[in-house]
């Protein structure tokens, strides 16, 4: 996974709610995982949608899916 290629916070949660689609409220549940791995509050996450995430990041998230 060396140069994968990087992902906003923004940008990983528009995808994760599409692989949600399924479940009951896919943009809240998006929004929980991505405020665990980044340890911020989901307010926090919500107001920067442009942090990129770093490859440990999106790929422990992308697990966690």
């Amino acid at each position: 996974m060396a140069n994968s290629p990087r992902i906003s916070a923004g940008g990983w949660l528009a995808r994760a709610r599409s692989r949600l689609r399924g479940s009951e409220n896919p943009g809240l549940e998006a929004q929980i995982l991505l405020a665990h791995v980044l340890e911020q509050p989901r307010a926090w996450v919500l107001a920067h949608l442009e942090q990129e995430l770093s490859g440990a990041q999106a790929a422990l998230l992308d697990e966690m899916l």
